[in-house]
């Protein structure tokens, strides 16, 4: 029972936030572009200050030795998820052509389109044809790599930390931070390249990866294999930006799913599928499969605590950032982060911890 009052703490704080969000915009306490303010600080700020202030305390020598077991574990949990979330990325996120209601809820795209219908008269079938096949393609594309991350990554940071701590315990949040440093790596690299808009389609290049999140990733690594230790106020400001990051995160989800009312995030069936495999499929077919090689090692608690987390910010935290559609990622953070307050204590209660 205690799992499931602290996950259900952890998702009422979180909705808070989120619902100060839904307020603000539907009452127009801020402007309508407020989202692209927020995600851009959240990109520029306060997720590269938590990967920083992670990985420069916790990415060292010592820790990469004494818990060794741990991050192959980990590793093999990401080589286990990354076939599987290409393949559900192209199940779900090309079934069929999108329309107008999933272009950016700013607006921007419908007007550029409008724009364009009516100023070359001769020549409107053909641009309008080809702006359509344009968007459609963009569109399938966005939409194909947000699954394709939901599968891969869950929100094993910002809900997963305060149900460890709270639930076992400051000793087992040391050791399941060290289990996470892998999933880091995956998370704010190559995830965050799935989640920025690229018009090149799935091609991955060197430049994909110039983003202030992966820069502050490499910083925080070479810092913490260096042991280099920031001064006290610098330290300080690290932390208090990281702190940040969960409330604003949720805020600007609030203000996202204001923008296409509760009703049109509830009615792709789409998001339930994703949900039901990152909250109950993928977590128990995974845990199950390493339970027969690991039996009772005290790894497999860490692993389930990463896989039964709901679906993560980022899929709206970034987009947002790059002017990308962030209607599918403010969809599925909702109903997962609601339905993990039941599943996430059953599924502990199924294997025994």
């Amino acid at each position: 029972m205690s799992t499931f009052f602290s996950a259900f703490n952890t998702t009422l704080l979180l909705f808070t936030f989120l619902l100060i969000g839904y307020v603000l915009r539907k009452r127009e306490l801020l402007p309508a572009s407020a989202d692209m303010v927020l995600s851009r600080l959240e990109n520029m700020i306060f997720v590269p200050a938590v990967v920083i202030s992670t990985f420069i305390t916790r990415f060292t020598a010592e820790n990469i030795q004494a818990k060794g077991s741990y991050l192959l574990v980990s590793a093999l949990v990401a080589a286990i998820l990354l076939p599987v979330s290409y393949l559900v990325g192209r199940l779900l996120g090309r079934k069929k052509t999108r329309d107008s209601n999933y272009v950016n809820h700013s607006g921007n795209a419908g007007n550029t389109a409008s724009a364009v219908n009516t100023t070359n008269t001769d020549n409107a079938g053909n641009v309008g044809n080809a702006a359509s096949t344009d968007n459609a393609t963009s569109a399938d594309n966005t939409e194909e790599r947000i699954f394709r991350y939901s599968a891969m990554i869950p929100n094993f940071s910002f809900f997963g930390i305060p149900l460890v701590r709270g639930t076992l315990g400051e000793e087992a949040l040391f050791d399941y931070l060290i289990f996470c440093l892998p999933m880091y790596l995956i998370c704010y690299s190559i995830g965050v390249v799935w989640l920025i808009p690229s018009k090149e389609g799935n091609r991955v290049t060197l430049r994909s990866f110039c983003n202030p999140i992966c820069i502050s990733l490499l910083i925080g690594i070479i810092l913490g294999l260096c042991k280099v230790r920031l001064p006290g106020f610098l330290d300080t400001a690290l932390s208090q930006a990281s702190g940040c990051m969960g409330p604003v995160a949720m805020i600007l989800t609030g203000f996202v799913v204001a923008g296409y009312g509760i009703r049109n995030l509830l009615g792709d069936r789409r998001v339930y599928i994703m949900t039901a495999l990152r909250l109950l499929v993928i977590p128990f077919v995974i845990t199950m499969l390493l339970r027969t090689f690991l039996k009772d090692s005290p790894v497999l608690l860490y692993v389930l605590c990463f896989l039964a987390m709901p679906l993560g910010l980022n899929t709206i935290v970034i987009p947002a950032a790059y002017g990308g559609d962030t209607r599918i990622g403010a969809s599925c953070a909702l109903i997962s982060s609601v339905l993990a307050v039941i599943t996430i204590p059953v599924l502990f209660l199924v294997f025994g911890f």
